[in-house]
């Protein structure tokens, strides 16, 4: 437990109260960025902000579990240019290794210079079921300077669980 927030462009995402939140597979999720350091490298630089969460909605939301043969269907549908094979490997979900109290969702794109953060939040559905997003942000930095970043959130993380642990152990 604890509170784990991302932020673009000055704009929190994840809990903003001092309550805490579930974040048990973000040192997991770091860890992954910093071992693979695969490029999902599909900006989609012709689709608008927006256009590329409603696509990733679309895709991921709207039946999110999947039968074999309508996960077949999604795979061979289009979105925003490419099939949905593809689509599904065109970036990295922080919302997979954290849970975000707020309905936020932070995506990852990132080539061998670059890397783009694009965060937004859920606010629901309106009445002809499709997602209301709102508070719409990114930002394009080094990748080098996103990695350094992860690597010292990582640190910060697991200095302080292992801070937690030798308290624990000493009751």
């Amino acid at each position: 437990f604890g509170i784990f927030r991302l932020y673009i462009n000055g704009f929190c995402y994840g809990e903003k109260a001092p309550e805490h939140s579930w974040f048990g597979g973000v040192d997991y999720g770091f860890e992954e960025l910093l071992n693979n350091k695969r490029n999902y490298d599909n900006f989609f630089e012709n689709y608008s902000d927006l256009e590329i969460i409603k696509a990733q909605w679309h895709f991921f939301c709207v039946v999110p579990f999947p039968s074999a043969a309508k996960k077949v269907e999604m795979d061979n549908k289009e979105f925003l240019g490419i099939s949905g094979k593809d689509f599904r490997k065109s970036f990295y979900s922080f919302r997979s290794e954290a849970h975000f109290d707020d309905g936020s969702e932070v995506f990852l794109f990132n080539n061998d210079k670059l890397v783009k953060l694009l965060g937004y939040r859920d606010l629901g559905l309106d009445e002809t079921d499709d997602v209301i997003i709102g508070d719409v942000n990114s930002v394009i930095i080094p990748r080098k300077e996103f990695y350094d970043i992860i690597q010292k959130s990582l640190d910060y993380i697991l200095s302080e669980r292992d801070k937690a642990i030798k308290i624990c152990q000493m009751y």
